[in-house]
């Protein structure tokens, strides 16, 4: 099931901490802060939370089937909650408050395809706990 609620001028996500079989939303364009309502949503594959007022992830480490979460344009400066959601595979940070901190607990945690500030790092392998990343630039637009 799906939900696009973008640019709609939504604060509280509350009210869709109920709609559990969701796997599809979209919130982006809002003014969200607190994204902790949508822990219960654990069905999630993809979440796009751009453009709102987001600073803590940690209620996100609780959507184990989450593959696609796009963040870009919040207040975000830790990510290491992320670390552990199995599935997640394409992750957007771009226009974030504190880039620097968001991209050194990516490249520790984080595996699979990663767009980060335009750039996509590829993270090829693990090894006693260290992460191998790979700079692929983006394709340049036609």
């Amino acid at each position: 099931t799906h939900l696009d609620v973008s640019v709609n001028e939504i604060i509280d996500v509350s009210a869709r901490a109920g709609l559990q079989k969701l796997e599809w939303l979209n919130l982006s364009g809002n003014m969200i802060e607190n994204v902790r309502p949508l822990e219960a949503l654990t069905r999630l594959k993809h979440l796009d939370l751009g453009s709102n007022r987001i600073d803590d992830l940690s209620p996100l480490g609780a959507l184990p089937k989450l593959e696609h979460l796009d963040l870009r344009s919040n207040y975000v400066e830790i990510v290491s909650v992320l670390k552990d959601l199995p599935k997640l595979k394409h992750l957007i940070l771009y226009d974030q408050k504190a880039t620097g901190k968001v991209r050194m607990e990516l490249k520790r945690g984080l595996r699979d395809h990663l767009i980060v500030d335009d750039e996509r790092f590829i993270v090829t392998g693990m090894r006693d706990g260290k992460v191998k990343v790979e700079f692929d630039p983006p394709k340049p637009k036609p």
